[in-house]
């Protein structure tokens, strides 16, 4: 969890820079930035800033909403044949983005996929479980190299999420693990 005081702490250092802009009403992150991106817990900050399109204040919320009950419950890191397991229970990560994703009045279901209207394009990364890649789950980009079509909100927030069993998704079975793996800095893509 240490990681996830260094996140909280990024984020109130965000909240008084969006406030420099205009103290009163603060302006959403969504309203400052042409792209949001990141792997891991960065990831589905980028998707409840650029998506979900939250204020400072209410991602701060959400974080610790979402991080309480899915932290809680944690598992053994190793099997008994000393396989590596998960150490969270992917089921509650899924309803506490689920819920997050219907706070504001989407739908569940949502793509991630920015609609037409949007001013701020979100990417979030993943790393191919089969081939350790590093994919760009995100709007559609020119380059094209290492994108994955637009899934559910929630499924791009489990596929980029550590410490959690991977997930497999599209027609192909494609499956991905943490974002953050190969992608601690995505600038590049």
């Amino acid at each position: 969890m240490e990681a996830a005081c260094v996140r909280r702490r990024h984020l109130q250092i965000l909240k008084q820079l969006v406030r420099t802009i205009d103290p009163v009403p603060p302006p959403k992150p969504y309203d400052c930035f042409d792209m949001i991106g990141g792997g891991g817990t960065d990831g589905r900050i980028a998707i409840m800033f650029g998506r979900v399109r939250k204020s400072v204040n209410e991602c701060i919320d959400a974080y610790v909403t979402l991080s309480d009950p899915v932290v809680e419950k944690k598992h053994h890191c190793v099997n008994i044949n000393g396989e590596i397991q998960r150490q969270f229970d992917s089921e509650d990560l899924k309803q506490a983005m689920r819920e997050i994703i219907r706070s504001p009045g989407l739908r569940e279901d949502v793509l991630l996929k920015d609609a037409p209207e949007a001013k701020c394009k979100v990417f979030v990364c993943a790393t191919s479980r089969e081939t350790s890649a590093t994919a760009r789950l995100t709007y559609r980009s020119p380059r094209g190299r290492g994108s994955v079509p637009s899934r559910k909100i929630w499924e791009v927030s489990r596929a980029t999420s550590s410490f959690f069993d991977p997930i497999t998704l599209g027609i192909y079975g494609q499956g991905f693990v943490d974002g953050a793996t190969g992608m601690n800095n995505p600038v590049c893509e």
